[in-house]
């Protein structure tokens, strides 16, 4: 992620990995998605948690592989190395 004059943040799409395990026959429910997230990056994410709404999140990956939300106030500072912490 970077600057976007047209989006706020320059961003790459990861391809998901999909799970139809616990899915119902029309694939409307129980679908998995994942994604295999490294350390040093900012992500955001927006994803659908039920028919008509969506979650929108910025994420981070700890040194110990630990998943957390920041801010959409943080991503500058994380962006620019600038963070006071990296855990």
């Amino acid at each position: 992620m970077g600057a976007s004059d047209r989006y706020g943040w320059d961003r790459e799409f990861l391809p998901a990995k999909v799970d139809f395990a616990e899915a119902n026959g029309r694939g409307t429910r129980g679908i998995r998605y994942w994604w295999t997230l490294s350390t040093g990056a900012v992500y955001e994410t927006r994803y659908r948690v039920t028919w008509d709404k969506w979650r929108h999140r910025f994420l981070r990956v700890t040194d110990d592989g630990i998943i957390v939300d920041i801010t959409a106030e943080e991503v500058p500072a994380w962006l620019s190395g600038d963070s006071a912490s990296t855990c």
